[in-house]
């Protein structure tokens, strides 16, 4: 997904669109994209992506939005904050084995990791832990949990 989104973010750059960020993320099925307020060619931004990824993405949603980047306001900081970390972890992919993550914000901060870790890799689990944990303290002085669904859980909810 990381790569997708690069591609997509090049694409319009490429076509002389201003773009900040664009993130991609299978859990939520959502293509996010923070455009400067300065760019106002936001449906034409919108077509691009939106032809792009006919035929490859058609179920993802678009979340684009458009903010002063000097002053983000908070749920579009924490947003992309969260996609920055999923994609570290996503990185990490041959160590952490994190394939989606999930979010919500509706009584307190809840971000729920999914992985292909195994109860025996809970060393792992705790490193990811630690490294979420260390980006969300930075910024982040609000409670939330960290939720990890691995192998086991996933077998549990399909029988």
């Amino acid at each position: 997904m990381i790569e997708e989104a690069k591609k997509i973010e090049t694409l319009i750059k490429d076509k002389g669109y201003s773009v900040d960020y664009v993130g991609m993320n299978r859990g939520l099925d959502e293509i996010f994209v923070i455009l400067p307020d300065t760019e106002k060619r936001v449906d034409e931004v919108r077509t691009i992506i939106q032809a792009y990824q006919k035929g490859k993405y058609n179920e993802f949603s678009l979340d684009i939005r458009t903010v002063n980047l000097i002053n983000l306001d908070q749920e579009t900081k924490l947003k992309k904050d969260l996609y920055v970390i999923f994609e570290g972890l996503v990185a990490k992919k041959e160590a952490y084995k994190v394939n989606s993550f999930t979010y919500s914000t509706t009584d307190q901060l809840v971000i729920t990791i999914g992985t292909s870790l195994e109860k025996k890799d809970q060393k792992i689990e705790e490193q990811i832990r630690k490294e979420v944990s260390a980006q969300l303290d930075k910024d982040y002085k609000q409670p939330y949990t960290i939720n990890m669904v691995g192998l086991e859980e996933l077998k549990a909810i399909g029988e």
